[in-house]
């Protein structure tokens, strides 16, 4: 099983207010509650262990768009939503049974074969114009503007100033289930483990750190350069 942790921190989107208030007239809708949390407790790292996301309240009753509108999803989902004075925090935590996410390296809004997120803001509330947020699992950010209620247009050039950071930390293992009796170091209850991690570091405005511990190379695309 292989997790995916993304947080999105969308800045000046969604006022405080809004993000704790009750649209009038929809409480036959899904609705999703952001918890108010001290300005400057959730770090920017994608890996959701400070301790105010154990408090927010998780959004998991999610359902497929594709390949089957409606079904129940293939893997399981959490998503929380907090806030403070001046920033709301989007912070998701994504399940791959299969252990195979999809994670190439691309440039902005390129979302190409990639794994990802979209989280979308309805911010004037008239179901038509929406302000879309994303990052994939490699922690390229994807930003667009919906200036109408047609899914493909949008505006790709909308680039405001925010950030998003993902973390995918891997692990496996496998039980001998058939003892080879002739072998005096197999007593049938032998584990064999697999871990590995993917690391992205900031270390300046314009220096970023990346390593691999023990990668998956069957998730890395074919590229001659590397």
């Amino acid at each position: 099983m292989r997790v995916v942790g993304a947080l999105i921190v969308v800045a000046s989107v969604v006022s405080p207010a809004f993000a704790q208030s009750t649209v009038t007239g929809a409480s036959n809708r899904k609705q999703a509650t952001a918890t108010r949390v001290p300005n400057g407790s959730i770090r920017v790292d994608g890996r959701l262990d400070d301790e105010v996301w154990q408090k927010a309240t998780a959004i998991t009753d999610f359902i497929q768009k594709e390949p089957t509108e409606g079904a129940a999803p293939t893997d399981p989902m959490e998503v929380r939503l907090a806030f403070d004075d001046d920033v709301l925090y989007v912070g998701a935590r994504m399940l791959a049974r299969d252990g195979r996410i999809q994670a190439p390296l691309g440039r902005r809004d390129n979302i190409d074969q990639a794994e990802h997120i979209l989280v979308s803001f309805d911010t004037f509330l008239d179901r038509r114009t929406a302000a879309v947020f994303g990052v994939t699992a490699a922690g390229v950010r994807i930003d667009r503007y919906h200036s109408n209620d047609q899914e493909d247009a949008f505006d790709s050039g909308f680039d405001p100033v925010w950030r998003a950071e993902t973390s995918v930390i891997a692990g496996g293992s496998t039980r001998n289930g058939e003892r080879d009796r002739g072998n005096p170091f197999d007593d049938g209850t032998n584990l064999k483990g697999r871990i590995g991690a993917d690391v992205k570091m900031g270390l300046g405005p314009n220096l970023t750190l990346e390593t691999a511990i023990n990668p998956d190379f069957g998730q890395v695309e074919a590229d001659p350069r590397r």
